[in-house]
């Protein structure tokens, strides 16, 4: 059961209204997204992948901006090493 809207991660919640959230659970759903990223990220290190890269940049994309410098900085360092492993 939804409440209008799109249906959040949360089953009965709309994404839009989170004004039942404390700003505690709020920084802990953030984190928990962080994390998500982090790890598809390392997927990517791991497999080097297109599939694991679409994964960890869409994920990347729906977090905050500075968190996003952070995280594609990562994955432009997998990616430089990639190009430096096929130029040899």
């Amino acid at each position: 059961m939804t409440m209008g809207g799109k249906s959040g991660a949360m089953v009965g919640y709309s994404e839009i209204d989170s004004s039942h959230f404390t700003d505690r659970d709020k920084r802990v759903i953030r984190r928990d997204h962080v994390k998500e990223a982090q790890s598809l990220i390392n997927d990517y290190k791991d497999t080097q992948s297109y599939e694991d890269l679409a994964k960890a940049t869409a994920k990347v994309s729906t977090l905050s901006q500075s968190h996003q410098n952070y995280l594609n900085k990562q994955i432009d360092k997998v990616n430089n090493k990639i190009e430096k492993t096929e130029k040899r």
